[in-house]
């Protein structure tokens, strides 16, 4: 479960984030939405321990009922996993990359347990990177990166999960590997934040959505408190409409003419 109360967050130059209530419970996905610039990583950023600057962060983080400054470096890495946006090359293979998402839980000599190697194979197996264990990163794909990384993550193994548009360079096939696996973390009770910029997608995948605006929040809710809302053409200028699709009718979005 985590917890933002009264969040505010400022750069030198200017206020990043603004009094941010946000509650994500157990066995939820919390979408955030927002245009660009709007204070969404920035919040993750924040309640993963990226940014914690005394100076410049104000109001508490509660990371399952603990404030998150109670936890050292070690301790929030095993309850709380992010994966951010840009994620760098490296000179290492895809289960070396997953392998070090055991890091917290791995012992004074650095080796993986038969239960750690156990949990890497599984993991690279339920992602769909079996082709690619002994593969470095550098040579993979943008996408195929992308999903190694977060085999990385679900590798950690945290009842908290950030997650920062981690579809934004997938095609269809892998988006829904990312989707599916989401949707068994949420049946695993873990708590899931999740950065979205499509917003059809957003409300299929949604428990509950906030949506920032100037590092604001002005919605907070279920997926159609928020279709029934005018924060759809106020923020982003579309409008739902219904129709049906592989049998069942579903909400979509369309620019206002």
């Amino acid at each position: 479960m985590i917890e933002c109360r009264s969040l505010s967050y400022s750069s030198e130059k200017k206020q990043i984030l603004s009094e941010i209530n946000l509650t994500a419970i157990n066995g939820e996905i919390t979408v955030l939405l927002g245009p660009n610039g709007s204070g969404k990583t920035s919040l993750l950023h924040c309640i993963s321990g990226i940014i914690n600057s005394k100076k410049n962060l104000f109001g508490d983080i509660l990371i399952d009922g603990i404030n998150s400054t109670k936890y050292n470096t070690r301790g929030r890495s095993k309850i709380l996993s992010l994966l951010p946006q840009t994620l760098p090359s490296l000179q290492i293979t895809v289960s070396e990359l997953v392998s070090y998402g055991r890091s917290p839980y791995i012992g004074h000599f650095g080796k993986l347990s038969d239960n750690d190697k156990k949990t890497v194979n599984n993991v690279i197996d339920r992602v769909s990177m079996t082709e690619f264990y002994d593969t470095p990163v550098s040579c993979l794909s943008g996408g195929e990166r992308q999903l190694a990384f977060f085999a990385m993550l679900v590798a950690q193994n945290t009842g908290n999960v950030l997650l920062d548009e981690p579809t934004s360079s997938l095609d269809e096939k892998h988006r829904s590997k990312i989707f599916d696996t989401v949707y068994e973390l949420k049946k695993e009770n873990k708590t899931i934040i999740i950065i979205l910029h499509d917003i059809t997608e957003a409300v299929r995948l949604a428990d509950k959505i906030c949506v920032l605006d100037n590092g604001r929040s002005v919605f907070y809710g279920t997926p159609e408190q928020f279709v029934s809302s005018d924060v759809p053409e106020k923020i982003f200028g579309v409008v739902p409409y219904k129709c049906l699709h592989d049998g069942k009718e579903k909400v979509f979005f369309s620019r206002k003419l």
